[in-house]
This record gives C-alpha cells, sequence and structure tokens, in this order.
C-alpha cells in the first residue's frame, strides 16, 4: 500500500519536474531582474552561516552522530524497513524482529536492525497501551495481557500500564 502510494507521489513529481524543466527550455527560464536576485543568494547565505557561527557555543553546538561504516545493502534495508515500522506504529522489540523475520532478512540483517533503529521501547509500549485504551475499554490486567502478548517487557508493561492509566 505505502509502496503503491510513493510510486503514485514519484510519478506526480517526475511530471511536475519535467513539466518545469519544459516549460524553461522554451521560455528561458527567469526575467534579466530575478536572476541578479539569484546572484545575491551566496552572499545571503554567507552572512547566514557566519551569524549561526558566532551565535553558537560549544554547548550548542549539534550532536554529530557517526556514520555507519560501510555494511552490506541488505542490512541497510533492514534498518530502513525497522525504522518505518516504528515510526508508523509502536513495536516491541520481538513484535520487529518478528517482521523482519516475515520480510525474510537474514538473522544478521535483522540483529543489526534491531541494534541500530532509532526506537525507545519504553515509549512504545506506552504508546502502545494508550492506542489501545482509546478504542476500547481495558481492565489493567487484560491491558497487562495485550502488551505480553507483544513481548514487551515486564519493565516496561509496569511503566506503561500507569502511564496510560493516568
Amino acid at each position: 500500500m505505502i509502496g503503491k502510494l510513493l510510486g503514485i507521489i514519484c510519478k506526480f513529481v517526475g511530471g511536475f519536474v519535467l513539466i518545469c524543466l519544459l516549460a524553461t527550455a522554451c521560455f528561458g527560464g527567469e526575467p534579466k531582474e530575478e536572476q541578479e536576485d539569484v546572484a545575491e543568494v551566496p552572499q545571503i547565505a554567507e552572512d547566514l552561516a557566519e551569524e549561526e557561527s558566532v551565535s553558537n557555543t560549544p554547548e550548542e553546538q549539534p550532536e554529530i552522530v557517526e556514520e555507519v561504516p560501510d555494511v552490506p545493502f541488505e542490512f541497510e534495508q533492514a534498518l530502513d524497513k525497522a525504522q518505518n515500522y516504528v515510526d508508523f506504529t509502536s513495536f516491541s522489540e520481538a513484535d520487529l524482529r518478528r517482521q523482519l523475520e516475515y520480510h525474510e532478512f537474514s538473522p544478521e540483517a535483522i540483529q543489526f536492525a534491531l541494534d541500530n533503529v532509532n526506537v525507545d521501547y519504553q515509549a512504545e509500549c506506552i504508546e502502545k497501551a494508550k492506542n489501545y485504551l482509546e478504542f476500547a475499554s481495558f481492565s489493567e490486567a487484560d491491558l497487562r495481557e495485550q502488551l505480553e502478548y507483544h513481548k514487551f517487557s515486564e519493565e516496561h508493561i509496569a511503566v506503561a500500564i500507569v502511564e496510560a492509566y493516568r
């Protein structure tokens, strides 16, 4: 479903870009006055960069995340799939592993994805508990049972139940 939607969007965006390119080729681009404004863009960008470097103290500098060394393509794909899943809805690590196994990634690629996905399983458990309570009435015991079914840890479940019933 998501793949089809992305395909449609890509075709639409690609068509739009093609039309823009054709219009530029046929009509000669921007008028002269606008072209002069474009020359000012690098200077504005430099000015902004200077202001940014002056205003940032070492404590304010963004954290630099180390790039993952070269990994096999399948590992990247498994990590991408895992991140898409947790960005879409809440998952326990076990549910996420099961989803990646369903897509037939190798055990090594699955482990790489689980080790590197950007996720807080406690927050996922809380979100899952709250989602259950939004759609149905649950006793604490029934909610615990649902979260256990998704293989969240006992510690995550205990916190999630407290948070969900607030």
